[in-house]
């Protein structure tokens, strides 16, 4: 699969073009090889590069880490809602796999993003560059972890029409929350970006923002439960056993 390649900023004369050719890390131009400003990729350099930018969603012309946190939602939004509509409860094989599913899934876009961010800032000559959207792309997974992880405790059986809007409402929700943090950057989110270099440093921040986005979505759930007010299986039920236990209670008393 193709994708743009940017020329880089780094450039390099042409008496210096020997230099690069024989021995580019000493002409400063990582593991790629250069002809005058464009970069001439070998297969790995191309993987990690194509990693890096989100299979082109980086080169989304003026927000590409929006961009990038889309495409993640886009992806969680169809998997999930196919996973989970054959089954959400934890004894269904489709809950089961989803959600084992999720968390190896982001494990595995962790390391290959640090991989190949760290490689991508070489060959693009400049530290976290803007088209690097990878960290975007698992620091918004990690932000809806809360609905992969604790939908089934919710919404047990199997989900119908009726609930994808509130799923799709959720994924939405905790797509604004990873933006917000991501762009506001508090706290350890700022810590994070300054503390790591190279790959880490790359997907630290953002997978740190999709903690403070994630901590958001789950209280946003936690109050949907008490209040009952989501129609999500036993939701209501609960609720109303609740208020039936303390009106015996007082009749009681």
């Amino acid at each position: 699969m193709g994708f743009p390649i940017k020329s880089p900023v780094q450039t390099i004369s042409k008496a210096d073009d020997g230099l690069a050719a024989a021995n580019p890390q000493a002409a400063g131009l990582g593991a790629s090889r250069v002809d005058g400003s464009i970069p001439c990729l070998g297969g790995v350099d191309r993987i990690a590069l194509w990693i890096a930018v989100g299979g082109g969603s980086g080169y989304f012309p003026g927000a590409p880490g929006t961009a990038g946190s889309l495409c993640a939602a886009a992806i969680f939004l169809a998997m999930g809602w196919g996973f989970l509509r054959g089954g959400t409860s934890f004894s269904s094989w489709p809950a089961g796999v989803w959600v084992g599913g999720f968390c190896a899934l982001v494990t595995l876009l962790f390391a290959l993003g640090v991989w190949s961010s760290g490689r991508a800032e070489r060959l693009l000559g400049r530290k976290d560059d803007g088209r690097i959207v990878i960290d975007e792309i698992v620091g918004q997974l990690v932000t809806l972890s809360p609905i992969a992880l604790f939908w089934p405790f919710w919404s047990p059986g199997r989900l119908s029409g009726d609930d994808f809007l509130t799923f799709f409402s959720m994924v939405v929700t905790g797509f604004v929350l990873f933006r917000v943090f991501d762009i506001w950057k508090p706290g350890a989110v700022r810590w994070a970006e300054r503390r790591f270099k190279g790959g880490w440093g790359v997907m630290a921040d953002d997978v740190v923002a999709g903690g403070y986005g994630a901590g958001g979505l789950a209280v946003i759930f936690l109050c949907l439960f008490l209040s009952g007010e989501t129609g999500l299986g036993p939701l209501g039920a609960v609720r109303s056993g609740v208020a039936e236990v303390i009106w015996l209670g007082s009749g009681a008393a």
